[in-house]
């Protein structure tokens, strides 16, 4: 993968996930809203405002004469300066103007910009990305929605952060210049929240703007904003742009293009150094994408069976599963999205709806754990093993659920320091692999358990097991770290070494991990050791 004609920081926020977007109007001209009209820029939009309101019987004239001579901005403080015209005539004209038509616009770009980051600022009113990825709709986040705001510290979670608001929600909408200096210079709550979260995004992530035209009021006004909240911190900030930028920009770094025609390409480009830095995707992650899938399908199916049929009871049977369906899709997008608690209770709902669905119990279980680990609640990791015991119960050929089952009995062992709470996982992952003998997780996690069952008993004679089980897991294609660091604890260097290097070689680990990391505390000094990870 070449990279190297984009800047390396660029590289480094996409390789560490720490890229912001900003996506500016330009985005958003050619799509077409509900009354077949293009959005286009802002000086489209206020000739529309003015055209709106003498169709209203407000006398304007004096103000459709300066279309064209005068800054949209101005024209607009005029229009707020009229008390007799109320802020209401605008935002009632923007719920139209800024509802889009579905089917006949191409959201593309957007679901390609939010496959390449998931957090998202937009001075846009309209909904091209929640229609684009309907996941945002659960995940935006505007002036006064603090709670939602805080997203932007969990560098899994999803944020769309539509900075001016949205048509959706009308008094969210920053139009005119007193909602600019409310937003910018106010210091109520909400106001401060904001920028406290613009302002950390600045100082912590590197934001690629696109869609921003040079003269768009709007944006001069976030890039005067950010250059001052920059101050002293030198983080690099990006721009796709075909104009040449000026000098006061100088702390923005310029990805030249062509024209517009350009930015797809461009984004296409950065989505394939993402896929080269990216892990290939879990198992459990993989499998929730495919359930989600599967399941958009059975609810289409329950639909049109429920539109043909006569038959009061199997109606009835049909509405349940198909509501069964609904919640577990729902469940299924707040777990990949990282919203823990909002997915088990949707599982949770899913469950009581259909009882005999292990696949639902599997998917709670894993998020109840999911929430543990980020939590350290006992209780959860309790409620989940019941979970999983439901699933297996009503499929004894569950091996995703026994392995899961024997995972949390293996983090419950490792928090409480219990012999017994090893010997139960153990148990769990033997039944698993009795189910499917050739799973690399299973072998490399029931290792795991094994090596620290060792180092608590002291009990020798169970690290032989474990490297069987951690071989049988990397000739099963399963990763290599583990079974390096057992070389290492039994000072094996040259195999430890070698698995050590198949390790980094498929960025299974962080060196900056492997220097905290215990099993190689006597390793530090060891030259060998220090040249394999200068070659990372």
């Amino acid at each position: 993968m070449k990279t190297d004609h984009f800047h390396p920081e660029l590289v480094q926020a996409i390789k560490n996930k720490s890229l912001v977007l900003f996506v500016g109007a330009g985005l958003s001209y050619n799509h077409i809203n509900i009354r077949d009209e293009k959005l286009k820029g802002w000086d489209h939009l206020v000739e529309k405002i003015l055209i709106h309101l003498k169709d209203r019987g407000y006398d304007i004239d004096h103000l459709q004469s300066l279309v064209g001579k005068c800054a949209p901005i101005k024209i607009l403080d005029l229009i707020e300066d009229d008390h007799k015209i109320s802020r209401a005539e605008i935002t009632d004209f923007a719920k139209d103007f800024f509802d889009l038509k579905k089917e006949e616009n191409n959201f593309e770009l957007h679901h390609k910009l939010h496959l390449l980051s998931n957090k998202i600022i937009t001075t846009n009113y309209d909904t091209s990305f929640e229609i684009a990825a309907p996941i945002l709709s659960k995940n935006k986040a505007f002036k006064g929605m603090q709670y939602e705001l805080t997203r932007h510290k969990n560098p899994d979670s999803l944020l769309l952060f539509k900075l001016h608001g949205c048509y959706e929600h009308s008094d969210s909408m920053i139009i005119f210049n007193s909602d600019y200096k409310e937003l910018y210079e106010n210091q109520d709550k909400s106001a401060e929240h904001a920028l406290l979260v613009l302002r950390n995004i600045v100082h912590n992530k590197s934001i690629l703007f696109l869609g921003t035209g040079m003269r768009d009021f709007q944006i001069n006004t976030i890039f005067s904003e950010i250059k001052k909240l920059q101050g002293v911190y030198n983080q690099k900030h990006f721009i796709i742009t075909s104009k040449r930028l000026d000098s006061s920009l100088d702390f923005i770094v310029p990805i030249e293009i062509e024209g517009h025609h350009q930015i797809e390409p461009t984004v296409d480009q950065l989505l394939a150094i993402k896929d080269h830095f990216s892990k290939e995707k879990s198992k459990e992650v993989l499998q929730m994408e495919k359930q989600l899938e599967e399941n958009q399908h059975k609810i289409k199916e329950y639909e049109k069976r429920l539109s043909e049929k006569d038959n009061e009871e199997t109606r009835k049977d049909d509405l349940l599963k198909r509501e069964a369906l609904r919640h577990f899709s729902e469940g299924l997008e707040l777990h990949l999205s990282g919203q823990l608690e909002e997915a088990c209770k949707a599982y949770g709902i899913s469950a009581e709806l259909n009882e005999s669905d292990n696949i639902t119990f599997y998917n709670w279980g894993t998020a109840l754990s999911d929430l543990a680990k980020l939590t350290s609640d006992e209780s959860l990791y309790l409620e989940s093993i019941e979970k999983f015991k439901e699933a297996t119960a009503l499929n004894k050929d569950d091996n995703d659920s026994f392995c899961n089952w024997g995972n949390v009995l293996l983090r419950l062992a490792k928090l409480r320091k219990d012999v017994s709470f090893y010997g139960e996982s153990i148990e769990k992952y033997k039944k698993a692999i009795a189910i499917d003998e050739n799973d690399p997780v299973v072998y490399d996690n029931w290792a795991i358990a094994l090596m620290d069952l060792a180092k608590l008993t002291s009990d020798k004679s169970l690290y032989e097991e474990c490297f069987e089980k951690l071989t049988k897991a990397v000739n099963l294609g399963g990763e290599s770290y583990n079974l390096s660091c057992l070389y290492a604890l039994e000072n094996e260097k040259e195999k430890a070494l070698h698995y050590l290097k198949m390790s980094l070689s498929k960025n299974e680990v962080r060196k900056e991990y492997i220097l905290e990391d215990p099993d190689w505390a006597h390793y530090l000094q060891d030259s060998d050791f220090i040249a394999l990870l200068k070659e990372f």
